[in-house]
């Protein structure tokens, strides 16, 4: 699977689309080693982050500054980075988008355009266009 979006996010998501209620403003982005599923939530998804070592989740905010979209795919326009990890992170498959920097709840997750294997002392990376969500439609 190329990404989705959780039972949380459908929960906020589609009712605000009609007017019911509030998006989030902002969101943290997070990195995964395997591919989270829809009813894990900001912390069932700590087993497949990495753990201690400096990581932590980074701020990212909503609207056309922070995102672009291209045909029915909506992709980061500025780069996220990472902080220096003083271990091993492993290979790094997947980003989420959660609430909260810890905890929280998980809202949705996407492949990663250039997977890392993050490896001590050296910062990800990851450029404008390296996460990209997608919700096919219906034929």
């Amino acid at each position: 699977m190329a990404g989705g979006i959780s039972t949380r996010a459908s929960g906020v998501w589609l009712p605000a689309l009609f007017g019911i209620g509030a998006i989030p403003q902002q969101y943290y982005v997070g990195l995964v080693t395997a591919e989270p599923r829809g009813n894990d939530t900001g912390t069932s998804i700590f087993a497949i982050e990495p753990s201690g070592s400096a990581y932590r989740r980074q701020l990212y905010s909503i609207g056309p500054s922070w995102w672009q979209v291209t045909g029915g795919s909506v992709s980061n326009k500025s780069a996220v980075t990472f902080p220096t990890p003083l271990a091993n992170w492993g290979y790094i498959t997947h980003f989420v988008l959660c609430s909260a920097q810890n905890f929280g709840d998980l809202f949705a997750w996407g492949v990663l355009q250039n997977p890392q294997n993050v490896v001590q002392d050296v910062p990800p990376r990851f450029p404008a266009g390296a996460m990209i969500l997608t919700m096919p439609a219906s034929s």
